[in-house]
Parts: C-alpha cells; structure tokens; sequence
C-alpha cells in the first residue's frame, strides 16, 4: 500500500503546479485507507475550504 500513496503523492504534485488555489486539509492522522471516518474527513476537509474562500474570492476578481 505504501508504494501507492508514493505514486499517488507525485502524480498529485504534477498536478498541483498549475492549480490557481490549493486547499489541503490536514488529514495526516487519518490513514491513506481508512474508509470508516470518512464523515470526520469530509468535516475537515469543508473546514478547509471555508478557510480557503478568500484567496478563492481574489483570484475570482482577478480572473
């Protein structure tokens, strides 16, 4: 399994170059497999999109 979250880690790297706005949870004590908490990542991850909304917003105005 860690030889995926390798590969899945550098292509998200690639991907990652061109985005305008990167929103990245902090989901580090959660496991790349852990399925059951998925309503607890969900939470964290619109947390993070909320705190996100600023940047979001400028570059919306610039655009």
């Amino acid at each position: 399994m860690q030889s995926f979250e390798i590969m899945a880690s550098s292509l998200t790297r690639l991907e990652l170059r061109d985005a305008d706005v990167v929103i990245n949870p902090d989901l580090k004590l959660i496991s790349f497999t852990d399925f059951t908490s998925r309503n607890l990542m969900i939470t964290i991850g619109e947390q993070a999109a909320r705190r996100a909304l600023p940047e979001i917003r400028s570059k919306l105005r610039l655009g």
